[in-house]
């Protein structure tokens, strides 16, 4: 399964459908978790994404002024490549 240490995410869906993986979630990373004998995975999905984001958010507040900016910058970058 996978190779180098990474699983595509069709093998990844195919491994989590099997019917012994069992999936579980840590507490301590907050990443869910799947195993079936001896092959085990983590990976992400919407719980462990927001609480990521959450904890973003409450470590380093957006200044909303500098992020409207950022918006404006980009798109007017991307108005002129005439997409």
């Amino acid at each position: 399964m996978g190779s180098n240490g990474y699983i595509s995410y069709t093998e990844t869906c195919t491994f989590l459908r099997q019917n012994e993986t069992q999936i579980t979630f840590d507490l301590e990373s907050r990443e869910p978790y799947a195993y079936n004998g001896k092959d085990w995975i983590t990976f992400a999905n919407e719980q462990s994404t927001k609480e990521k984001v959450d904890d973003k958010l409450k470590s380093q507040p957006w200044d909303l002024s500098a992020l409207e900016k950022t918006i404006h910058s980009g798109l007017n970058f991307i108005s002129r490549l005439n997409l």
